[in-house]
C-alpha cells in the first residue's frame, strides 16, 4: 500500500508538473515550438537542439536555416535577470528583389503560423516598420523592419528583420523599464487616467467646456506651461489600450509676437532637456547651441528631436497661436 501511494503521489506531481508546463507554454508566445519565457539560456540551449548552430557574432545568437539559409536568430532578454522575452530573426540579402521576397514571405510566415493580423505601421529612417499582433492581442506581437521598397539597388545588401515577442514578458519588461520623453517632468506613458492625476499634480485640470466635445484618443486640459497662464492643453491617447502618446499646448493671444513666445518656449524646453533629460549628446546648430539634443529651425517652425521623441513649437501665421506639441516615439507607435 505504501509503494502504491508513493507511485500515485509520483503520477500526481508528474501530472502537475505537465499541467503547469502545457499551461505556460500555452500563455507564451512560441518559436519553432520553443516557448519564449523563462530564462534566455535555456532558449538559446532549446534553439540548439533544434538544429541551429552558435554564431560567433553575438552572444544568445545562433544561425542555420529559417525560410532560408544563413538566418541570424538572436534571443532578446533582459538586461538584469536575463529573461527571455522574443527573438529577433535577420537576413542580410543581395537585392531588393530578394529583400522583398523575403518580406512576403516573413509575412505569409506569420499569418499562418500565429494567425497575425496587421496592426499598422510607421516610417523612420529610410526604414518601414510593420506591427503585426496575435488575434487575442495578448500573446505576441511581431515587428518587420526593412528599408522602403521604393529604394533602389544602389546598396550591395538589404537586411531585413522579423522580430517574434512573447507579449506579457516584453509588456512587462521593455515598457516598464524604457525612458520616455516627458512633460513638465511627467513620463509619457501610462494610461490617460492615470496621466490625468499626474497633471491634476502640477495643477492642470480638465476642461469640462471644451472636454464636452472632444472626440475619442483625446482629452483636454487647461493650466500653466511656462509662465503662459490658461493655456489650452490637449493629451492624446490610443483608443485600443488608453495608452497616451502626445501632448499638445497652445498658447493663444499672447500680446507678444509669434517669434517671440517660440523663442522663449524654445529657450526653456533647451535649457530643461539640457541637465540630461533627453538621452541625446548632439547639439543644436542655431542659437541655442548648449542645448545636449538635436534640433532644427525651418518655416517658422522649431523641432528638438531625440531618439525618446520630438518636441515640436510652431506658429499659425497671422495669428497669435503658438503650438508646443510633445510626442513620444516609443508610444506613438504601440497599437498592441
Amino acid at each position: 500500500m505504501a509503494n502504491r501511494m508513493i507511485s500515485l503521489k509520483a503520477v500526481l506531481i508528474i501530472l502537475a508538473f505537465w499541467c503547469n508546463s502545457t499551461y505556460s507554454q500555452n500563455m507564451h508566445l512560441t518559436f519553432n515550438g520553443i516557448a519564449l519565457n523563462g530564462d534566455a539560456g535555456t532558449i538559446y540551449s532549446n534553439l540548439v537542439k533544434k538544429g541551429f548552430y552558435q554564431s560567433t557574432d553575438k552572444d544568445y545568437t545562433v544561425e542555420g536555416t529559417f525560410i532560408i539559409p544563413k538566418a541570424h536568430i538572436e534571443v532578446l532578454r533582459t538586461d538584469e535577470s536575463n529573461k527571455g522575452y522574443g527573438v529577433e530573426i535577420s537576413f542580410t540579402l543581395p537585392s531588393k528583389w530578394g529583400m522583398e521576397i523575403t518580406k512576403d514571405t516573413l509575412v505569409d510566415y506569420i499569418k499562418r503560423t500565429y494567425k497575425a493580423v496587421w496592426a499598422g505601421g510607421y516610417g523612420k529612417d529610410g526604414y518601414e516598420v510593420s506591427q503585426y499582433i496575435t488575434p487575442d492581442k495578448n500573446k505576441g506581437v511581431f515587428i518587420l523592419y526593412h528599408p522602403y521598397s521604393f529604394e533602389g539597388d544602389n546598396r550591395k545588401e538589404y537586411t531585413i528583420t522579423l522580430a517574434l515577442l512573447d507579449k506579457s514578458n516584453y509588456m512587462n519588461y521593455i515598457v516598464s523599464k524604457r525612458p520616455h520623453l516627458d512633460f513638465l517632468g511627467i513620463p509619457i506613458n501610462g494610461t490617460i487616467d492615470s496621466f490625468q492625476k499626474k497633471l491634476a499634480s502640477k495643477g492642470i485640470l480638465i476642461d469640462s467646456k471644451r472636454n464636452r466635445y472632444a472626440g475619442k484618443g483625446i482629452r483636454k486640459f487647461k493650466g500653466n506651461f511656462y509662465g503662459y497662464k490658461e493655456c489650452e492643453i490637449d493629451v492624446v491617447y490610443h483608443e485600443n489600450n488608453n495608452i497616451v502618446f502626445r501632448v499638445d499646448v497652445y498658447i493663444r493671444n499672447s500680446p507678444e509676437t509669434n517669434d517671440k513666445v517660440m523663442e522663449k518656449i524654445a529657450y526653456q524646453v533647451g535649457e530643461y532637456y539640457k541637465k540630461g533629460n533627453l538621452s541625446s549628446v548632439e547639439k543644436w546648430s542655431s542659437d541655442y547651441s548648449s542645448c545636449k539634443i538635436k534640433a532644427t529651425r525651418y518655416n517658422g517652425e522649431v523641432e528638438f528631436d531625440d531618439n525618446l521623441g520630438e518636441i515640436n513649437i510652431s506658429s499659425v501665421s497671422f495669428t497669435h497661436n503658438v503650438t508646443v506639441s510633445f510626442g513620444d516615439d516609443f508610444n506613438d507607435t504601440r497599437y498592441y
